[in-house]
Formats: C-alpha cells, sequence, structure tokens
C-alpha cells in the first residue's frame, strides 16, 4: 500500500497590484487525489512546512517541491 504525499509548491499570486509568489502545500493520495490542502499562502517555505506540521502530517513521507 502506497502512502500519501505532502508537496510543496509556489504559486503567483497578485496582491496590491503585485505578483508575489507564495509557499503551499498540499497532501495528496496515492490515487493523485488531493486529501486536504494549506488554506493560506507563505511567502518563505519555512513557515509553510511548519504550517503543515502543526497541521499533523508531519509523519507523512516529504517530497520534493513541484
Amino acid at each position: 500500500m502506497k502512502k500519501a504525499k505532502l508537496e510543496f509548491y509556489e504559486k503567483t499570486k497578485l496582491i496590491n497590484f503585485k505578483f508575489v509568489k507564495q509557499w503551499r502545500w498540499r497532501l495528496k493520495a496515492s490515487n493523485g487525489k488531493i486529501l486536504c490542502a494549506s488554506s493560506e499562502g507563505f511567502f518563505n517555505k519555512v513557515d509553510c512546512i511548519s504550517n503543515a506540521k502543526k497541521t499533523g502530517w508531519a509523519l507523512v513521507e516529504l517530497v520534493k517541491t513541484v
């Protein structure tokens, strides 16, 4: 049985008339469906990882950034 994977990725968003890159995370099942995702973007990858851990997904296998 394959494990779910936690992915971190950057998304560009328009904030105050400027394009800004923000980090987000999502948990994907082995069949590719998204089980849950961050509800907000983070300017630092470290903050994004910290949020994912606080949400309880720290034990899930981490994968490289998409």
